[in-house]
């Protein structure tokens, strides 16, 4: 089994292996092995400036990815923004569901030689991108809330009249929009450095109104 042409986690040591989160077993995708001593290296995944945050399959990209795929009307024929790609899973997802066009956006050029890597091995193309590009018509976003301001960032990126579907995973602490999900789905993250996470909930957003009063923003943000 080759991983020739993934990139090497800095943190990890570069262990890699070919891997199925349970809830989506149809997705092979290079990850963090199972040797990897996750104990030992906690206090690096807690403190890096730059963590690989990659060779993971989050809970809400789990849950995103599975939703997309048992709901492929949600993307197919569609322009779709993977945000906060990581390992590129949703991306992956929405390629095989049939949407016309998938980015894997990601400010980790490693995490997008990663995506386009996921993506070849699942028998897919993504297109890869450090911005969210112009001309999307649903932006999805898994696991971003961990960061505070990307709550804001997301109303800068969204446009009026143009679809967001958010998957977080139920940490404590973690922001949550004002709203009901749209689903709630039992899951982890492969490997399981995220302990005590169980579910992931989805939420569906219209435009940037929508996700404006969702977070209780005083009024949606703009590039400067």
């Amino acid at each position: 089994m080759s991983l020739d042409g993934y990139p090497r986690p800095r943190v990890f040591g570069g262990a890699l292996a070919l891997r199925a989160h349970p809830l989506v077993p149809e997705l092979q995708l290079g990850l963090l092995a199972e040797t990897v001593d996750l104990a030992r290296n906690v206090g690096a995944i807690l403190t890096h400036d730059r963590v690989p945050f990659w060779p993971f399959v989050w809970a809400g990209g789990a849950v995103l990815a599975r939703y997309v795929l048992d709901h492929p009307e949600s993307v197919r024929g569609r322009d779709v923004v993977d945000f906060g790609a990581g390992s590129g899973i949703v991306g992956v997802a929405c390629a095989r569901a049939g949407a016309r066009r998938v980015w894997c956006v990601d400010l980790d050029d490693h995490a997008l030689v990663a995506c386009t890597e996921n993506a070849r091995r699942n028998g897919v193309c993504v297109d890869v991108a450090t911005e969210v590009p112009e001309g999307w018509d649903l932006l999805l976003a898994a696991d971003v809330l961990y960061e505070s301001d990307n709550a804001e960032v997301l109303a800068i990126v969204a446009q009026p009249g143009r679809a967001l579907l958010l998957c977080e995973a139920e940490r404590p602490g973690a922001r949550r929009p004002h709203r009901a999900p749209l689903a709630t789905h039992e899951a982890g993250t492969l490997p399981d450095v995220d302990v005590g996470v169980t579910r992931a909930s989805i939420y569906a957003f219209e435009g940037r109104e929508a996700w404006v009063e969702a977070f209780g923003l005083a009024r949606a943000p703009t590039l400067t």
